[in-house]
């Protein structure tokens, strides 16, 4: 996907993250660890798109729903937690202040 999306030049990639990012509320915990993956894979081969400002609004969009992953009361796998740990790192890393708020 994040090949698509930076070589291909697919234009809607905000929409793939914020559709990856409601199916993060689901019960269906197949659907879960699947949008966490892919959005974890995203993140880190895109980086350099989370760092500009103009997608602030996106990074704010994806937080609180990744932060809900790591609440004790989600029970949700530690393969769920161990992705939304590695995206709240790699988005830290860009030194989105979205994030930072958070932590």
């Amino acid at each position: 996907m994040s090949m698509i999306m930076v070589r291909g030049g697919f234009n809607s990639w905000p929409d793939l993250i914020q559709f990856l990012t409601d199916n993060l509320n689901t019960a269906d915990a197949t659907v879960c660890e699947n949008s966490v993956h892919a959005i974890s894979i995203v993140v880190e081969d895109c980086t350099s798109l989370f760092e500009q400002e103009e997608y602030v609004t996106l990074i704010e969009y994806m937080i609180k729903p990744i932060f809900n992953l790591l609440h004790p009361d989600a029970q949700r796998s530690s393969t769920i937690k161990a992705h939304a740990i590695n995206i709240i790192n790699l988005l830290l890393l860009t030194g989105c202040s979205s994030v930072k708020q958070y932590t």
